[in-house]
């Protein structure tokens, strides 16, 4: 028992310091560079919390918009993947007429978009993401790094 607890102690100290200079980084890819699109993101969150398979493909659209108008935007990436990847997990296939695998590719595409445009939400994205994918020393690394980014993220 405290070989055990003494192991996860060593493998969260060890993430925890090799995330500290990502901690520093610059996430100017939080903001939104146009206000309608910050305005745009924020109705696609408030569809994707009413958590039906509706809102979720309204969500993905006002998403996608707010992508549109700034294609730096790291946290519209971010949720698009979750978006996506809320499909994959609850079978919402009817409002988007898409398989469950072909969602599973654009969680991953979005991801992949969310990574190169580094956002606090983006390793809770990454995490969740490989989670789903069975990539668990991954998304253990990645929701290490989300709690160290910010530890009173209710998402992460």
């Amino acid at each position: 028992c405290f070989l055990d607890f003494f192991w996860i102690f060593l493998v969260f100290f060890f993430f925890k310091q090799k995330t500290a200079y990502e901690i520093t980084r610059d996430w100017s890819s939080d903001v939104c560079s146009s206000d309608l699109g910050t305005k745009i993101f924020q109705k696609g969150w408030n569809s994707y919390l009413r958590y039906s398979a509706d809102d979720n493909a309204l969500a993905i659209d006002q998403f996608l918009a707010a992508v549109e108008l700034d294609p730096d935007y790291g946290r519209a990436y971010a949720r698009l993947g979750l978006a996506y990847l809320r499909r994959c997990q609850l079978r919402w296939n009817g409002p988007l007429d898409m398989s469950v695998g072909m969602a599973n590719a654009m969680a991953n595409q979005y991801l992949d978009e969310a990574k190169s445009r580094p956002s606090s939400l983006a390793t809770v994205a990454a995490s969740r993401i490989e989670l789903y994918n069975e990539h668990y020393k991954v998304a253990l690394t990645e929701a290490t790094r989300a709690i160290a980014q910010d530890p009173n993220d209710p998402e992460g």
